[in-house]
């Protein structure tokens, strides 16, 4: 559970991943016999290396919408990108756009199936609803996250349409999961 929520990290693997570093074999499962005891070999990184193998089948990309000046995404939108490449999902970054409008161009033309909202909470209630209207008029099919989990305006993304949460006490391994489920071709 800790590996997973990253409270105890594993470098290259559930943090500061290199995400052209090729996987290890998965570890190989012996059938024990009745009479002796039940080990199986198990490795804590098995499964962050099963979700960037998934991800190597059918490889994705997830476009940062980040909106506002750097001192207002940028941080998130970090925090993203190191969250994203733990699956291998290649990131699209950019500078940061100044209104929704050009935020939702640029993803609809960046044809990501995954996107993600960067900005700060007091942004949210205004920048969301128009931003996830746009990308799903063009890209109904989106996957659309949100950088962050403002506990007071949880059911009203939802509402506007946010698929999932990519924030610091998220359970990475099933949020990845989703995500990729989520996002598949």
């Amino acid at each position: 559970t800790n590996i997973a929520s990253r409270r105890d990290i594993l470098v290259g693997t559930n943090m500061y991943v290199n995400p052209i570093e090729d996987l290890p074999p998965p570890a190989i499962q012996q059938p024990a016999k009745p009479e002796q005891a039940i080990l199986w070999p198990y490795r804590d990184a098995e499964p962050f290396e099963g979700l960037r193998a998934h991800n190597t089948a059918a490889p994705r990309q997830a476009f940062l919408a980040n909106i506002g000046p750097r001192s207002q995404h940028r941080a998130r939108a970090d925090f993203a990108l190191g969250f994203l490449q733990i699956a291998g999902i290649a990131v699209l970054d950019n500078a940061g756009f100044a209104t929704v409008e050009a935020a939702g161009q640029a993803a609809i033309e960046a044809g990501a199936p995954i996107v993600v909202i960067c900005s700060s909470d007091p942004t949210y209630p205004a920048i969301v609803p128009p931003l996830v209207q746009i990308i799903r008029a063009a890209r109904p099919a989106t996957v659309i996250a949100l950088a962050g989990y403002p506990p007071d305006q949880i059911e009203a993304l939802r509402t506007a349409g946010i698929d999932l949460f990519i924030h610091l006490r998220a359970d990475a391994v099933a949020t990845l999961d989703e995500l990729l489920k989520r996002s598949a071709v």
